[in-house]
């Protein structure tokens, strides 16, 4: 659906990725893909936009958008981007996994150095 409205103001001329991949070749268990078939397809608006405000605002709240039309079509994200995540956010993202995520970070960054920005945990 989103393909066919697709114009160069959405896409600011950046390029689209679609990719098909085998679920059975994606076995870590943080990277987040569909509960369904064994093909899924990553797909990426590489979008540019003018350095103004308002224009970066608006085209956030698209990407916002794009992202809830994909979740509610089991679709993720992969974690680069534009879009601001809560805690809340993080912990849907990661489902299932987010105790043992929650146990890596943990484990393998105890001084809380990676990501202390990104909002995913509380301390």
């Amino acid at each position: 659906d989103v393909l066919a409205t697709l114009t160069v103001a959405d896409t600011g001329n950046g390029p689209v990725l679609l990719y098909p991949l085998r679920r059975s070749t994606h076995r870590h268990p943080f990277f987040r893909i569909p509960r369904s078939d064994e093909v899924f397809y990553l797909f990426d608006i590489l979008r540019t936009t003018a350095p103004d405000p308002a224009a970066v605002q608006a085209q956030v709240a698209a990407n916002r958008a794009l992202y809830e039309q994909a979740k509610d079509m089991d679709g993720s994200r992969y974690c680069i981007g534009t879009i601001p995540f809560t805690q809340r956010d993080w912990k849907e993202h990661y489902g299932p996994t987010w105790l043992l995520f929650v146990a890596a970070k943990l484990a393998y960054d105890p001084q809380n150095v990676l990501t202390p920005g990104q909002g995913i945990f509380s301390y």
